[in-house]
């Protein structure tokens, strides 16, 4: 019971937690898990320190990456990775700040499908782009993994997907949740 109570009390460290399952394979300074995670460089370094001391996390070499040997490794990376990523209508809300949608597509780490070709794509018209990295940013720090988007026109929507567009009929017809659809493709 030790092991959950130091687990589950903290925003930073679930952020932390979701960075590192999502990112096994790597090794993170504390300036980099702050980074990414988009939180405070103490509140990760504390993190770290209590996730290291209950072995769930390696430190060598002034690194921390997930320890594979930790007892309950598999159950916890189920339980980070199977959590909603973020609240689909919190995404929809900050998404609708970028210009006039049509049509959004969550697929990849917002629905635990790995090897998809897109996390978001989002059609729409006159997206300003900067916005748009901003609100993936702080998504990015959430979902504890670089998003892969795609935004198109209208215009390149329909045109493509009357070319039977490889990409757009995979998004299409793979595993997906549609946040908006102001296109009818359902």
């Amino acid at each position: 019971m030790e092991i959950l109570e130091e687990l589950f009390n903290s925003k930073t460290r679930a952020k932390v937690l979701k960075l590192m399952f999502r990112n096994p394979e790597k090794g993170f300074r504390v300036k980099q898990v702050a980074e990414r995670a988009r939180a405070d460089y103490f509140a990760v370094r504390r993190e770290l320190d209590k996730l290291k001391e209950i072995k769930i996390v390696n430190y060598r070499n002034k690194t921390f990456s997930i320890n594979p040997g930790f007892n309950f490794h598999n159950e916890l990376k189920n339980l980070v990775l199977r959590s909603t990523p973020v609240a689909k209508e919190k995404i929809l809300k900050q998404l609708k700040k970028i210009g006039k949608l049509r049509l959004v597509i969550l697929s990849g780490v917002f629905i635990n499908i790995e090897n998809s070709r897109a996390d978001l794509f989002v059609v729409g018209e006159n997206i300003r782009k900067k916005k748009l990295e901003t609100i993936l940013q702080n998504l990015e720090a959430e979902v504890g993994k670089e998003i892969d988007y795609v935004t198109m026109d209208l215009n390149e929507f329909k045109y493509r997907k009357n070319m039977f567009d490889k990409f757009v009929l995979e998004m299409l017809e793979g595993p997906k949740q549609i946040l908006l659809d102001r296109i009818g493709i359902e």
